[in-house]
C-alpha cells in the first residue's frame, strides 16, 4: 500500500474533466428533483442550505419529535438529528439527507476538483501521509510497519516532516 500511495503522490491521479462535468449535471438534476419533492412535502419553498429555516420547518411547522437546540438556541439540523428522524420512518428527513449528500458531492468533487487539475498533465497531485503513533499508544511497531517494511525507506524519501513514520519502524 505504501508503494502505491508513493507512486500516486509522485505521478498524480488522472482526472477526466468531461466525466466530472457530466456527473455535475446529473447531480444538479437529481438535486432539483429532490428540491421539488422537499418543497412539496414542506408546503412551502425555503433555503435548503439554511439550518435555521430547515429547523423551523422540521420542528416548528411539522412539529417532529427529537428536536434539539444548539448553543445559539437554534434548532439542530445536524446529520445525526436527521438520521434519527429518517430511521424513525420520516421520509422528509431522508429527502433532506439525500439532497445534502448530492450537494456535498457536487460542490466538493464534480465542481471543485477540476480547479486542482494540472492543465498540462490532467492530473491532481496530493500528499498521502502516514499517521504517527498517538501519545500513550502501544510502543510496539504499528501494523503498517510490520506489514510493509519498506515504510521506513518510503518515509525517508517522501514523508512530510509534520507526519513522520513512527520511530519503532
Amino acid at each position: 500500500m505504501v508503494a502505491t500511495l508513493a507512486a500516486m503522490e509522485r505521478r498524480g491521479v488522472s482526472i477526466d474533466r468531461a466525466i466530472l462535468s457530466r456527473l455535475s449535471g446529473e447531480f444538479a438534476q437529481a438535486m432539483a428533483r429532490l428540491e421539488n419533492d422537499i418543497f412539496e412535502a414542506a408546503g412551502e419553498r425555503f433555503n435548503l442550505g439554511s439550518p435555521k429555516q430547515l429547523g423551523d420547518i422540521l420542528f416548528g411547522k411539522m412539529g417532529l419529535p427529537g428536536a434539539k437546540k444548539t448553543a445559539t438556541g437554534a434548532w439542530s439540523t445536524s446529520a445525526s438529528v436527521l438520521d434519527e428522524l429518517a430511521e424513525g420512518g420520516n421520509g422528509f428527513a431522508a429527502l433532506i439527507l439525500e439532497w445534502r449528500q448530492l450537494s456535498k458531492l457536487k460542490s466538493t468533487y464534480t465542481d471543485a476538483l477540476p480547479g486542482f487539475v494540472n492543465p498540462q498533465t490532467h492530473r491532481v497531485h496530493t500528499s498521502y501521509a502516514l499517521a504517527r503513533r498517538p501519545r500513550g499508544a502501544s510502543p510496539r511497531p504499528s501494523r503498517i510497519c510490520r506489514t510493509f517494511p519498506c515504510a521506513t525507506r518510503w518515509a525517508a524519501r517522501y514523508a512530510r516532516p509534520s507526519s513522520p513514520i513512527p520511530a519503532e519502524c
